[in-house]
């Protein structure tokens, strides 16, 4: 399926719930997921998502519903995501593109972003509303919450990032406690 360069709007009534990127990677200033149609952007031959926008920040947008990107996505532009409602997992591995970019989750309200896979983009990542679960790892990236929740779910989330919390949550796993040895 060939996509155009414009931004991409999914999740219309009767539109496909899974998008394979076809023979090539492709770079998208835009992605807009509607919540009723949940949609799936993969690639059977492992390539890669592009977000670039030029200057200007790449809007992501999620009204509803349960999404998911599981390719590897090059950020080219910063990923702008808004979050009002539902779900978006970012599976594939999240890396620098042309230039050192990053993540900002704005003001989510009841949303859900999930970042999977080893990440390696070194821009920043902010949290300003919503819940960021990460259960892959961040590369190495400053991670500021301003509001929202940061969810780490595995305790190798963020070995070599600086995280500040100035408003909003911070949950991370507890430590596994050592067996205690018999008598």
């Amino acid at each position: 399926m060939f996509l155009p360069a414009s931004p991409w709007t999914f999740g219309n009534t009767g539109a496909t719930g899974l998008v394979d990127l076809g023979s090539a990677g492709r770079s998208v200033p835009g992605l807009t997921f509607l919540g009723v149609v949940g949609t799936t952007i993969g690639s059977t031959s492992s390539y890669t998502l592009t977000l670039d926008n030029g200057a200007s920040s790449v809007p992501v947008s999620v009204s509803g519903g349960t999404h998911a990107i599981n390719t590897a996505i090059a950020l080219n532009s910063t990923a702008a995501l808004t979050v009002t409602a539902g779900q978006l997992t970012l599976g594939g591995n999240i890396s620098n593109g042309t230039s050192s970019q990053g993540l900002s989750l704005l003001a989510a309200s009841a949303g859900t972003l999930v970042l999977g896979g080893a990440n390696g983009y070194t821009g920043g990542t902010s949290v300003a509303g919503g819940t960021m679960n990460v259960t892959g790892t961040l590369g190495n990236t400053a991670i500021g919450v301003s509001g929202g929740a940061l969810s780490l779910q595995n305790s190798g989330a963020v070995s070599q990032n600086t995280v500040t919390v100035s408003g909003g949550n911070l949950t991370r796993p507890s430590p596994t406690p050592s067996p205690t040895p018999p008598a």
